[in-house]
């Protein structure tokens, strides 16, 4: 069957935000990869839209929701469907909410430990900006990586 990881099991993002979530599968060349509602509705809606990418045996999906509503929490599943059978990864899509207690830092304030953290790494605080935008595609990187790793280890297996 084919191999599928999700980018992250769980996802959060808050109420009016526009998200993508992420799946990669190593796959036969018969392979349909779908998404999915776990209470068994579909995903297709006017605000919705996936798109594959393709790379040998690996393809890599997203599907992207725009202007997330109450409705759009709860679980998603990545499905790889092929001859050889089936797989499918799940995300949690969680509604993000911030804490009342929690204190808002001014844009131009720095916490104690953020301070230190970005002299002990000798990073700017804009450069910081830039390293939390690129974590995601960071992630996904990785996830790339390791499917092609476990693709030449079982193209050496067989």
């Amino acid at each position: 069957p084919p191999l599928i990881q999700a980018q992250s099991a769980i996802f959060q993002s808050s109420l009016g935000k526009s998200i993508q979530l992420r799946c990669s599968a190593v796959v036969p060349f018969d392979t349909k990869i779908y998404w999915h509602r776990i209470d068994n509705n579909t995903t297709i809606k006017f605000r919705q839209q996936q798109k594959q990418k393709t790379a040998g045996d690996i393809i890599q999906t997203v599907l992207y929701l725009k202007e997330i509503d109450k409705t759009d929490f709860g679980l998603y599943s990545c499905i790889a469907d092929s001859k050889a059978g089936q797989s499918h990864a799940t995300i949690e899509l969680r509604e993000h909410r911030r804490s009342t207690n929690s204190k808002v830092i001014e844009n131009n304030d720095l916490s104690t430990s953020r301070m230190t953290m970005l002299k002990r790494n000798k990073i700017s605080d804009q450069t910081t900006m830039s390293i939390e935008t690129s974590q995601a595609s960071s992630c996904f990187s990785l996830l790339y990586l390791s499917f092609t790793m476990i693709q030449i280890i079982l193209y050496n297996l067989t």
